[in-house]
């Protein structure tokens, strides 16, 4: 195995002499029981996710995730009354009380839930898959109200809205063509995921200059509220009777965009072709880096409905990086994304999606020159909390925050060869890690390691525990 530099681990010695006065926040970080270290995941391409979701949440798949990430801090109703909550310094967020709901927009709660706020003792929750994590956040609003309200919302929607903004708030209701500007999509994640049930409220209040919403004066506040739960539900999955709550849609099984692996060349399915509509997808390579694109490397198109990959095929990069995709089966409510790997390094496009009449598309994949030097990283922070667990076992968590502003990926370039190795100390036994989303991780005789770390400027995120012999004894 090649010589590999690793970050520096903060030693046993210096941990219990240094931060004898760090409180503990073992009941907030300690994997739930059962919970088992991931094993590596697939290599999918890293594709900077936005901030919002990329398909409808559904409070249904975020039900059980809340139970088990959320609930023994924050209650099972919401109300911050766990069982857990009397431990803590600060009380938890009353997340289902509607004058907290009501001021938050979804891009504050999934920040929260991705980033954490360690101030306030909670933990980030990077094991959750950002699909996951926006499913949980689905199911914390429907804490703030009650399905009597969501009906009178729908009533008070059908009787004052739907002409403008559609039967199921997509904008398009029989008056829309006649406005000079096009009423809001209330199924438009990126719209939703900005705006707060207070935004709203006061869009229906107050209206909204420069448009034809004019405000709607003569409303209670509670019916305005109640017209509000509702517009919040047309982000969610389609409801069904037999879920509970809500269903995925028919074509969007999962958000989660895993390929299969594909020799160059191929479609799938085999009746790919007998689909009626075809069109052209550009994609555009740039080397981000100032490195010379890689001409060894096929670029794989994908085309998913959900999670089912319904086509794909592969193309050589040529050295101007521009690639002309034509005949491609595009469809409605798709989710079209490019890929290639080259030096052991998967790179991914951004993910586009398919309308109705769609017969273009443009994509854009940008390419890393690679690097194993690990000075491309800057750690922002270490946390570290322990807790003795036994008499004579001291359980210790590390949080590194750290970033890749290099402008290159960080990679060995050897197939399942990590290029940044977290060391234990000797005598370290029960690891256990969570690298979340971003990284695949393995394995080493003495701990573990990140395989790539792709740049960008959001920071990186890794936790993990281990238990120590501890000789002193609990004071």
């Amino acid at each position: 195995m090649p010589q590999h530099r690793t970050l520096l681990f903060v030693s046993l010695l210096f941990l219990l002499l240094g931060l004898t006065a760090c409180v503990s926040l073992a009941e907030d970080i300690t994997p739930p029981p059962g919970y088992q270290p991931p094993t590596a995941a697939p290599r999918t391409p890293t594709i900077s996710a936005p901030v919002y979701p990329v398909l409808p949440p559904d409070p249904a798949r975020g039900a059980p995730l809340y139970a088990q990430n959320c609930a023994d801090c924050h209650g099972k109703t919401g109300l911050g009354d766990g069982p857990g909550a009397a431990d803590l310094p600060n009380p938890p967020a009353p997340l289902g009380d509607p004058a907290l709901a009501r001021q938050a927009a979804p891009n504050d709660w999934y920040l929260m839930v991705t980033n954490g706020d360690l101030s306030n003792f909670m933990p980030p929750f990077s094991s959750l898959s950002v699909p996951e994590r926006w499913d949980v956040i689905a199911y914390a609003y429907t804490l703030s109200t009650t399905p009597e309200e969501i009906a009178r919302g729908q009533e008070l929607y059908t009787a004052n809205c739907s002409d403008c903004h559609g039967e199921r708030g997509q904008g398009d209701g029989p008056k829309a063509g006649k406005l000079s500007t096009s009423p809001v999509d209330f199924t438009n994640q990126e719209y939703v995921g900005a705006h707060s049930a207070a935004d709203l409220f006061t869009a229906v209040s107050e209206g909204v200059s420069g448009t034809e919403m004019h405000a709607f004066e003569a409303l209670p506040e509670d019916d305005i509220w109640a017209l509000t739960a509702f517009l919040r539900t047309l982000m969610f999955a389609k409801p069904t009777p037999e879920s509970g709550l809500t269903e995925t849609p028919e074509d969007a099984a999962s958000p989660e965009l895993t390929p299969t692996p594909l020799d160059a060349g191929s479609e799938t399915p085999d009746d790919a072709a007998e689909l009626a509509e075809t069109g052209a997808v550009t994609i555009t390579v740039i080397s981000i880096s100032g490195d010379a694109l890689p001409t060894d490397v096929d670029v794989i198109l994908r085309l998913y409905e959900g999670m089912t990959e319904v086509y794909t095929t592969a193309h050589s990069l040529p050295a101007d990086g521009i690639i002309r995709v034509t005949d491609v089966p595009l469809q409605p409510d798709q989710f079209v994304f490019a890929t290639f790997e080259h030096e052991s390094v998967i790179y991914g496009s951004n993910i586009a999606s398919t309308d109705e009449g769609l017969t273009t598309l443009n994509l854009t994949l940008s390419y890393y020159g690679r690097t194993d030097d690990l000075s491309a990283l800057t750690a922002e922070r270490l946390h570290i909390f322990f807790d003795f667990i036994g008499e004579d076992v001291l359980q210790v968590y590390a949080l590194y925050i750290f970033s890749n502003e290099s402008g290159r990926v960080l990679a060995s370039g050897i197939p399942d060869e990590p290029a940044v190795i977290f060391t234990l100390p000797e005598g370290a036994e029960n690891l256990v890690f969570d690298v979340g989303q971003s990284f695949d991780a393995v394995e080493t005789e003495d701990g573990f390691g990140l395989l790539a770390v792709y740049p960008g400027q959001e920071p990186y995120q890794v936790l993990y525990s281990f238990d120590m012999p501890y000789e002193g004894h609990k004071a």
